[in-house]
């Protein structure tokens, strides 16, 4: 089959949350004389889609005639949450008659391995935000032993200066 491979250029990409943008190259494997049309999917993982990142049910894409790759646009979503680093997968679903890829479920993980090639790139959200700090509303409380007594209470009030999905 003289067909070129339509891959992925890494199957596992770090990123900083605040990036905005971040391009994952597609990439064919010999120059082509023809179009290649090529439809991605973005699949969740522990990152959330419209939490995390933009989805993409169907994206197409088009490797232009004797153009090696072009870069896919993944949007990520940049919030305040303090949280554990989280991944999501791009996944090539599938390719114009005129090329071929090799799809992790169908083909083994021999062949994939044997060339390098694969339809899938995980994505790595690493946070960026913050711990919260805690403060005190009011700084001047004083108590006076006297008046500790049984029924007696101080409040104290504190904040927190950012939400989080973790324990304070």
């Amino acid at each position: 089959n003289d067909k070129p491979y339509i891959y992925l250029d890494t199957t596992d990409v770090v990123i900083n949350e605040s990036i905005g943008v971040a391009y994952i190259p597609l990439r064919v494997s010999v120059p082509w004389h023809e179009p290649i049309a090529v439809q991605l999917e973005t699949v969740d993982g522990t990152a959330i889609a419209n939490e995390d990142f933009r989805p993409y049910n169907s994206l197409t894409a088009q490797l232009d005639a004797f153009k090696m790759s072009v870069p896919i646009p993944i949007s990520i979503i940049n919030d305040s949450n303090l949280e554990d680093s989280t991944f999501f997968k791009l996944r090539i679903k599938a390719v114009s008659n005129n090329a071929r890829f090799l799809a992790s479920g169908t083909r083994g993980v021999s062949e994939i391995s044997r060339t390098g090639l694969t339809d899938t790139t995980r994505i790595v959200i690493v946070d960026d935000d913050f711990r919260p700090s805690i403060s005190f509303v009011r700084r001047d409380t004083t108590v006076d032993e006297a008046t500790n007594l049984p029924g007696n209470n101080v409040h104290i009030t504190v904040q927190v200066s950012l939400r989080s999905i973790h324990s304070i």
